[in-house]
């Protein structure tokens, strides 16, 4: 049975500190060793045509060429390349709109606060990207109108939401909606319905406070 062999990592930062830091933690593992570094993104990529490494670490914010530029061109002559970033980008959005241009998969991990967190969610969720904002508003309209329907004739609608939940996902959610529930997301009435069913609650509490 032949050995494993070691994870090949290529590092890229342009602070000489942070570089040695890196190697000398590298250092003490025995399935990854240290292949090449990089000071910029223009040696980034020389550095990833010579070695082809297995992982590699980068910065974004570099001089001569970025750690955006650099993943773009590596990615263009290596679209399996696996590229881990690090970056003290002071707000996660600057990050993730950086490495949309890239054109890759990615995921963002920050570290044990649970501020930044919630930091993540309010940045990203409800002000950087409209698809967030456009699906929380049909799904906060969906739910208004299905506890409405709920409310009004629960024996009927349970059965037809059941069904929806238990038939997959094997058509458009347009046409499924439609199917099971009697009500869809291009629904004309939709935000009417919602705003009924808000004021009846409002009533309700006000009345309740009296």
């Amino acid at each position: 049975m032949s050995a494993k062999s070691p994870i090949r990592i290529l590092t890229v930062d342009d602070h000489p500190v942070l570089r040695e830091g890196i190697a000398a933690d590298l250092a003490c593992e025995t399935d990854i060793v240290l292949v090449a570094e990089a000071d910029n993104g223009r040696e980034a990529v020389e550095q990833f045509r010579i070695h082809r490494p297995d992982v590699t670490l980068m910065d974004l914010q570099m001089p001569v060429m970025n750690g955006t530029e650099a993943i773009i061109a590596i990615r263009k002559e290596f679209a399996g390349a696996h590229i881990i970033v690090l970056t003290t980008y002071k707000g996660d959005a600057q990050v993730v709109r950086a490495l949309q241009k890239t054109g890759a998969r990615f995921s963002v991990w920050f570290g044990p606060k649970s501020e930044r967190q919630m930091e993540w969610a309010n940045v990203i969720t409800y002000y950087v990207w409209p698809l967030y904002r456009i699906n929380y508003l049909y799904a906060n309209l969906l739910a208004l109108k299905y506890f409405d329907l709920y409310t009004r004739d629960r024996n009927r609608f349970v059965p037809a939401y059941l069904a929806l939940l238990g038939n997959g996902y094997d058509a458009p959610p347009e046409v499924l909606l439609k199917k099971f529930v009697g009500t869809g997301t291009r629904d004309p009435k939709l935000v009417e319905d919602a705003l009924d069913v808000i004021n009846k609650k409002v009533t309700e509490l006000e009345q309740l406070y009296k």
